[in-house]
């Protein structure tokens, strides 16, 4: 059965390139297709369609019936259909009728079929073209550990142009609804949900995939400035359909102006609508037929967009070096920073759903609590939930969220990896931003939504750590602890850091990534950031996940010698670095301080205490910490004062955390000074 699918997809393949090499067919593709399709060209265009149709009929037909033992006779079609070069032929009559995209967005032509005597037109012709592309690249993905059959996939396709075009045939289709919907007084987001963006958008998924691929990225290289353009424009896109946010500060304000354009003018249309006569009745069940195939196409779109982005966004990897060279223009990018922070929110938003789900399950609250030690509060692991602050500010529309929530479905312990990993690389893309920013530059990743988002990155990467770490043999406990193993403890140690591995890394990078914004913050004299925080309610999230990251690195000995965990790292956050001689800044810092105490006294000194019990500290980390437990006590006003002496947690925070420095302060070998700095 499978022997002879493939060889009716390597019979319709063969046929498409030879019907097009003709000089008079070629010369048809040199200019632009006109309004109606010529009797003379009728056969030619509808012998294409049908082989197209065939092949993509085939090519689905293998992927269904595909299992492990066909993996010789999908190489062989796909052979096949390279060598019939059906992949250049396809792209090349994709880029020749998307010369007029104005045919393509007629509605409901793309989403027609070809009836029997009926006339061929350039909609239907697309579509059959893009879907049987869109067949053989899916196809070849699925197989994508053999280079000889992606990487001259890849080549067919970047020849023949089509790629480059794809952002601005995005571009384009996008600007053209939104005209249709302003003309017709329609919602925008319901002239988006068209079978021919989708297509688009499914076609720019497979191509971002392909092209991005290691097999063909370490050969070719990846041009990261058209990966910036179709990124920018597919955002656009998202933002247009009411998908995503258009963040301040960001790039994509433009195709939010748009979008309130359309809800006004949507407004008043929806308003006269209500004012049907007889018909009514029918129109309503007609829109509502409408309405879901809408919706269906909605919820494509969004998958194929969100999926585009992760993985164009992902692809960044630093340590690749090919894709280390010339990405800089990527990750500078201006749509880059409001892609990551939202993909990154609904990253957060799965982890704490998720990781919920595993502490009620797995029943472990209570014996972490018991088990945390004696300075660690227990109610610290009972996660705030991030939909209730300004992580809101971030959050793409239910859509996406759902999409996503659907598309990353897997078994518990593989779903919470994907997340953390994906996290993780989302946050590594977000620091190099950070870094290319000059010192007067202002980022959406700089706001005061977006430290709020690493903090809560923060607290769930080590809450998850902890879990895990609570679920280990106390024999690996120990050996974690003590950082190091000979002989027969060494493999024991080594499973432990494997399963503490995905949470650990993005508890590093999420420490470094709020030590990269804070110091930019404070460099570039954009503070007013920082006090937003605490004003919407993050400092009680940012307090406690330097506290848990202090934690962890007590129960993770590799930890305690990680970048960006050091405890004189940690302090940085609340009290940075800052020039003697700018007194403006160092009031605004030193006010920083004293807010968050006042604010949040239980986590601040919990945090300061755990600090002071940290061993290795040197004499001005110390010297930094004494500062900020008297800073934090004596500098928040009479009012202050009586509050924090009032609350019984509080002041219990408050003794633990000067006992704790007492001891610092008398200790023989620390003998430290406060050091304002």
């Amino acid at each position: 059965m499978l022997d002879e699918v493939c060889s009716k997809g390597a019979a319709a393949a063969s046929p498409l390139s030879r019907l097009w090499k003709p000089s008079a067919q070629a010369k048809l593709l040199q200019r632009p297709p006109a309004d109606c399709i010529s009797d003379k060209q009728q056969k030619l265009i509808l012998q294409t369609y049908y082989n197209a149709a065939e092949l993509q009929r085939n090519l689905n037909n293998v992927a269904q019936l595909g299992s492990e033992n066909s993996a010789e006779h999908v190489e062989r079609l796909l052979q096949a259909v390279l060598a019939a070069r059906a992949v250049s032929t396809l792209a090349r009559l994709l880029v020749w009728l998307q010369q007029r995209p104005e045919l393509l967005q007629q509605p409901g032509e793309a989403g027609q079929q070809l009836h029997s005597g009926a006339q061929m037109t350039c909609p239907t012709l697309w579509k059959a073209c893009n879907h049987a592309l869109g067949a053989v690249m899916q196809l070849v993905l699925r197989h994508s550990s053999n280079a000889k059959l992606l990487v001259p996939t890849a080549e067919q396709f970047v020849d023949s142009e089509l790629p480059q075009l794809l952002p601005e045939y995005i571009g384009q289709s996008v600007r053209g609804h939104a005209a249709a919907a302003l003309s017709h007084c329609g919602q925008l987001s319901r002239q988006l949900c068209s079978p021919t963006l989708a297509a688009t958008v499914g076609l720019s998924r497979y191509t971002a995939a392909i092209l991005t691929h290691d097999s063909f990225a370490s050969v070719a290289g990846i041009d990261w400035e058209w990966a910036a353009e179709l990124l920018q424009q597919l955002l656009s896109c998202a933002v247009a359909a009411g998908l995503m946010r258009a963040l301040p500060g960001g790039s994509l304000a433009e195709a939010a102006e748009v979008l309130s354009l359309k809800k006004s003018s949507g407004g008043s249309s929806s308003s006269s609508s209500n004012t049907g006569g007889a018909g009514s009745s029918s129109n309503s069940s007609s829109s509502s037929s409408s309405g879901e195939l809408g919706d269906r196409i909605l919820s494509c779109i969004a998958s194929d967009l969100s999926a585009v982005a992760i993985h164009l966004i992902e692809a960044t990897d630093s340590g690749r070096r090919y894709k280390e060279i010339h990405s800089c223009v990527f990750v500078n990018s201006a749509a880059i920073a409001e892609g990551t922070l939202q993909l990154l929110a609904m990253r957060c938003c799965q982890m704490h759903q998720h990781l919920q789900q595993q502490q009620q399950q797995q029943g472990q609250r209570r014996r972490q609590s018991q088990q945390l030690g004696r300075r660690m509060r227990g109610d610290l692991l009972l996660l705030p939930d991030p939909l209730a602050g300004p992580l809101l500010q971030l959050l793409p529309s239910k859509v996406l969220l759902e999409v996503r929530i659907e598309a990353d479905k897997a078994e518990a312990e593989a779903h919470t990896h994907m997340l953390l990993r994906s996290a993780d690389a989302l946050c590594s893309v977000l620091r190099r931003h950070v870094d290319l920013l000059s010192s007067s530059s202002s980022s959406p990743v700089l706001s005061a939504a977006a430290l709020q988002l690493t903090a809560e990155l923060l607290l769930r990467a080590a809450a998850d750590l902890q879990r895990r770490y609570m679920l280990l043999p106390a024999e690996q406990q120990v050996l974690l602890q003590a950082g190091e193993a000979e002989g027969d403890d060494l493999w024991p140690l080594l499973q432990a850091e494997f399963k503490l591995n995905a949470p650990a890394c993005l508890l590093i990078q999420s420490c470094k990534l709020l030590q990269q914004q804070t110091a930019q913050l404070w460099a570039s004299g954009q503070w007013q950031q920082l006090f937003q925080l605490l004003q919407q309610g993050g400092g009680q999230v940012l307090l406690q996940g330097l506290t848990l990251a202090v934690h962890c690195c007590r129960l993770d000995g590799h930890l305690q010698d990680s970048e960006g965990l050091a405890v004189r790292e940690l302090l940085t956050i609340l009290q940075p670095t800052i020039d003697s001689a700018n007194d403006t800044l160092t009031t605004r810092r030193d006010l920083f301080t004293s807010q968050l105490a006042r604010k949040h006294p239980v986590p601040f000194f919990q945090f300061l205490d755990i600090c002071a019990r940290s061993e290795g500290l040197d004499e001005v980390t110390a010297g930094r910490m004494l500062f900020l437990v008297t800073h934090g006590c004596a500098k928040i006003g009479t009012k202050g004062l009586a509050e924090l002496l009032g609350d019984s947690a509080a002041t219990a925070a408050l003794g633990s955390a000067l006992c704790s420095s007492m001891k610092l302060w008398t200790a023989p070998d620390l003998r430290c000074s406060i050091i304002r700095n």
